[in-house]
């Protein structure tokens, strides 16, 4: 079981306001032995809500994301992820913004998680800074 706030380190947004994330529900990260033919680790969340509050003006939304996040190494250069995502996500990426991502998405980060490949794929994205602003 999940419960309680997400540190501001851990979730930097995109949005011009000050975001705090609060968790509840479950979560799982499963690890792939020698990477799973590519694929390095699995990540669901059956049941997990996440509450988002707009801390200038204490406007407030709750998503259910119970997506899964599939991690791959098979890049062509090395170093890079490929996070693949499905279901429904909670995500920010410096083109998209902070969204709720419902569908099938992709984006690939470097060795140190910055954005080398911004989001793509196919479903809808709700755009949570203009919801709460």
């Amino acid at each position: 079981d999940i419960s309680g706030p997400v540190p501001p380190e851990y979730f930097p947004g995109t949005c011009d306001f000050p975001l705090q994330l609060e968790l509840s529900g479950k979560a799982k990260t499963i690890e792939l032995p020698d990477g799973g033919v590519g694929i390095t680790s699995i990540d669901t969340s059956p049941g997990l809500h996440v509450t988002v509050t707009n801390l200038a003006n204490g406007e407030q939304a709750t998503f259910n994301i119970t997506g899964a996040f599939h991690n791959s190494d098979d890049t062509p250069e090395p170093g890079q992820v490929t996070t693949v995502v499905s279901g429904r996500n909670f995500l920010w990426d410096p083109e998209a913004g902070t969204v709720l991502a419902i569908g099938n998405f992709s984006y690939v980060s470097d060795a140190d998680d910055n954005n080398v490949r911004p989001l793509e794929g196919e479903g809808q994205l709700i755009d949570v800074c203009a919801l709460l602003a």
